[in-house]
């Protein structure tokens, strides 16, 4: 739908322009340009603007927590809340209150206790919302408990029991849903745990994984874009391995230059992987590397300005990375940022409060939320929480927020939502675009990329994003602009790139074509999403898979799938969909005399296209009418086509236009 932009200046600059403005669609056609690519002709701000604004990151506190708390974990939930869990009290008592911050409102609630109190664990928001709570330390016990909370009864729930004690391990989401722990202690001052586990949601089960080559305890696990799980130092190791979730095998990968632990190990927008700060054999490190899983080499890049270990790392918009607090003798309430494009720090404000061991968690309005930690000289727990605020107007250079296969809506206010698309370096940064103030601003991120996604407008005032370039995730995103929110919905039972969605008058969204990518599939099953229910149904089958097609919805209901491309062709083919019978009819049925000027109108038999197009665009005029310009004939997109032509509902017939220049 983007192409649709350059569709206007081309007829306005063509030699057929009288012609065009005198055909009875022109009015019509130009009124709904307009109407329709606003918000696609603000995206282009994005990819055009040059310079970036001067920062203004600024640390501000918010509301106290009830509890004093270090070693605990925040976990970002789907309502856009954070849930604080256990922790270490100033008396030393493993905590099993639970605390929930509102960042709208700017304050903090208590929420239902654990059954176990417990510190150094993990806390894992699994794909259905619900949060895995697994192991940590009760006293000088190393636990096996698991909790389970849900936050649509706000409670929690005994989960299965690990299949053995542990505390300072990770918990990675792994792409199908299932979590990945590995090593840790089975108590305080123990043993290093080389083994690993993976739970089931679906089943409550745990079952034992391949270990590791050697124990750690106190390292990192990232999960790379290829799905595979990075293990990185740890207590005594400089080795780095990779968990290869389809195989379930590790393999060693490289190594640290460096050994470290309780350091952070971030995936940058590069692809490569910042490991910084922690504590080295004799003392905390100062120095940073960069660990590229492509070619297994790690190098060093500038040091971080303040030596750290125990410190928090949250990945910013536009490839900075905020580190802040962790200790180096004494608490710190330094924090700097790395430039991940350039490779340089730079100094930002200092938090109000020396902290280590403390949580961070980065809000969907680009904000990052710090809670509690060691704090001051006596390295006592705080209950306080502060705000991290990047500079919240970015006019960022080309290079930083340019977009490709994106997708943008105009919202309720005015404003237009531009989402997902292809970037060097991939992101999944969210922004919105005020043409009155010519603002641009973060409006939370997707939960993956989203290349060629769809991005719809519900009667609601919600926008729905599916879709994209991704054969693991099929849930959908879900955006409230009066809250800021991001929050995910039911997943669809196909992965599709390229689909398209119709919004139907029940309020519903027709799903329909598209393709996979390993291996390339083209499903033909339409689905069906209720946005109030929040779940899909199967709504019928395309006769022909296609993807990079168009649909457009009729006033007879009906919907209306225009060319595309299939495995090894071009389509000028159109199915026409009813979502009321669930019935598909192509026009491959179609009886080539009907389709003359000179036959009878039949609606309900359409015929194909005039010419084979692709990645084309299609609007409905006011009339009711399909415009059709532009797109490809080929499927390496190189023929590209300057023909237009219009689909008239009522006889089932398309008729050619003037050409663009």
């Amino acid at each position: 739908m983007s192409r649709a932009l350059f569709i206007l200046p081309a007829i306005w600059a063509g030699s057929h322009s009288e012609r065009f403005f005198a055909n009875p669609f022109a009015s019509q056609a130009l009124a709904l340009f307009l109407r329709d690519v606003v918000a696609l002709a603000l995206s282009l701000v994005l990819a055009s603007a040059a310079g970036e604004a001067e920062a203004a990151d600024d640390w501000q506190r918010t509301g106290s927590m009830s509890n004093s708390r270090a070693c605990h974990t925040a976990t970002l939930l789907q309502s856009g809340h954070v849930l604080v869990t256990g922790g270490r009290d100033g008396a030393e008592r493993d905590l099993g209150s639970t605390e929930v911050f509102d960042p709208v409102h700017g304050r903090w609630g208590l929420a239902p206790s654990m059954v176990i109190g417990r510190s150094m664990h993990s806390a894992t928001l699994l794909l259905n919302g619900q949060v895995l709570a697994v192991g940590g330390r009760f006293g000088s016990e190393g636990l096996t408990s698991v909790e389970v909370y849900d936050s649509r009864s706000a409670g929690w729930s005994v989960a299965a029991s690990l299949l053995q004690p542990r505390l300072g391990h990770t918990a990675t989401l792994l792409p199908d849903g299932k979590v990945l722990v590995t090593g840790g202690q089975t108590f305080p001052g123990s043993g290093l745990l080389n083994s690993a586990e993976i739970y089931d949601p679906e089943t409550d089960s745990w079952t034992s994984a391949a270990p590791m080559s050697r124990g750690r305890a106190f390292h990192s696990a990232t999960l790379l874009a290829d799905g595979r799980v990075l293990i990185i130092g740890g207590t005594s190791a400089t080795t780095i391995e990779a968990f290869d979730t389809e195989t379930q095998t590790w393999t060693d990968v490289g190594f640290l230059l460096y050994k470290r632990q309780q350091h952070t190990a971030t995936l940058l927008d590069t692809g490569k992987v910042l490991v910084m700060g922690g504590e080295g054999l004799t003392s905390d490190i100062h120095t940073a590397e960069v660990f590229d899983p492509v070619s297994g080499v790690s190098s060093l890049t500038p040091n971080q300005l303040t030596r750290r270990t125990g410190h928090i790392a949250v990945l910013l918009p536009a490839g900075r990375l905020l580190i802040a607090g962790g200790k180096s003798q004494f608490n710190l309430t330094k924090s700097e940022a790395y430039n991940s494009f350039t490779g340089t720090w730079s100094e930002t404000s200092s938090l109000a409060q020396s902290r280590s061991c403390a949580t961070a968690t980065l809000l969907p309005s680009g904000k990052v939320l710090v809670s509690g930690g060691n704090s001051g000289d006596s390295n006592t727990p705080t209950p306080s929480s502060e705000l991290f605020e990047p500079e919240p107007s970015i006019v960022g250079g080309p290079r930083a927020f340019g977009r490709a296969d994106h997708s943008a809506v105009l919202l309720p206010s005015g404003k237009a939502l531009i989402v997902g698309g292809e970037r060097s370096p991939p992101s999944t940064v969210v922004q919105t675009y005020d043409a009155v103030s010519g603002q641009i601003d973060l409006a939370g991120n997707l939960t993956f990329q989203r290349i060629g996604g769809t991005l719809t407008l519900l009667p609601s005032g919600e926008v729905v994003a599916l879709g994209g370039v991704d054969d693991i995730f099929t849930f959908v995103d879900i955006f409230n602009e009066t809250s800021g929110v991001w929050r995910q919905g039911a997943a669809h039972s196909f992965p599709r790139s390229y689909p398209t969605t119709t919004l139907t008058p029940s309020g519903k969204l027709v799903v329909a074509g598209g393709s996979t990518r390993l291996p390339t599939t083209f499903p033909t099953a339409i689905e069906i999403y209720d946005p109030v229910l929040d779940s899909w149904r199967l709504g019928g089958q395309l006769r022909t898979g296609r993807t990079r097609h168009t649909a457009a919805l009729l006033d007879s209901g009906k919907v209306l799938l225009v060319g595309g491309e299939g495995p090894d062709t071009v389509r000028s083919s159109v199915e026409l969909f009813d979502p009321k019978t669930g019935v598909t009819t192509s026009s491959d049925d179609t009886d080539p005399s009907l389709c003359l000027p000179s036959a009878p109108p039949h609606p309900d038999q359409p015929c194909p296209l005039l010419s084979p197009r692709t990645a084309h665009a299609m609007l409905r005029l006011l009339s009711g009418q399909l415009l059709v310009a532009g797109g490809a004939d080929s499927l390496d997109h190189r023929g590209l086509l300057a023909t237009v032509e219009s689909y008239e509902p009522t006889t089932g017939k398309w008729t050619a236009l003037p050409s663009m220049t």
